[in-house]
């Protein structure tokens, strides 16, 4: 599925996030168009997202972060490693997925396996009604992870 915002210029969506755009709905489909183009100006808005709405928008986190961890995977690493307690719901989800993809390699980045021995131990302090929501990830994490 096209980005509906793919045949727009680079100065038309840096125009849009800059008017208050960021704090729509349609901040997913923007961010992850400027990430797609690797726009520089594209890993200050994710991380102005993130700090602006983590704890509040588990979506807007989510997207932010993903669209973060593709561009600048250690920055979004160290985010994360800074602020994991406060990611819920799909933000932690998809804090998860991005970690348990990248399983095969996770050893290159001593960083990432920081963050994966911190998350494991926090993790098991969750009550099981924070875990349902995010069980798919949470089981291939814990599985992927389980020597760590």
């Amino acid at each position: 599925m096209e980005n509906k915002y793919s045949k727009y210029s680079d100065d038309i969506l840096i125009q849009m996030m800059e008017n208050g755009l960021d704090l729509d709905e349609n901040m997913f489909e923007v961010l992850t168009e400027l990430g797609i183009r690797k726009h520089p100006k594209t890993k200050d808005y994710c991380i102005r997202s993130l700090y602006r709405d983590l704890g509040y928008d588990e979506y807007f986190v989510s997207s932010a972060f993903s669209t973060l961890y593709s561009i600048d995977e250690n920055e979004a690493i160290l985010f994360a490693k800074n602020n994991y307690e406060k990611f819920h719901g799909n933000a932690l989800k998809t804090l998860l997925s991005e970690l348990w993809i990248d399983s095969k390699i996770y050893k290159e980045n001593p960083k990432k396996v920081e963050l994966v021995k911190l998350l494991k131990q926090y993790l098991v302090t969750l009550p099981k009604e924070q875990i349902i929501g995010i069980q798919d990830d949470y089981s291939e994490f814990m599985n992927v992870y389980k020597n760590i």
